[in-house]
């Protein structure tokens, strides 16, 4: 991806997580925050994060996100179909290695 827009790119991805899994992080994150005050246990991060990783070849992009145990390749395909749907309508502006 050397010559992107790394912005759009980290854009595209989180967009697409925030889209396709709020309605589950939204639900986690309300369960997580009774069971960290039930429990004192240590806060934890529900909604979906991109983080990049960057090699002497390539520009890699995570996105972690939760979901649903029963949906989680129902969830990566629908996550993979609409990332590289927006990434296409970029024109070029974002390019794959």
């Amino acid at each position: 991806m050397i010559g992107s827009d790394y912005e759009l790119a980290n854009e595209i991805i989180l967009t697409a997580g925030n889209t396709i899994v709020k309605e589950f992080s939204d639900q986690s994150e309300a369960t997580w925050k009774q069971l960290v005050k039930k429990y004192m246990i240590e806060d934890a991060i529900t909604f979906p994060f991109v983080s990049m990783t960057i090699t002497d070849n390539w520009v890699e992009f995570t996105l972690r996100y939760i979901t649903d145990y029963k949906k989680r390749r129902t969830t990566k395909n629908q996550l993979y179909w609409k990332i590289l749907k927006d990434i296409e309508s970029t024109g070029n502006k974002v390019k794959f290695a």
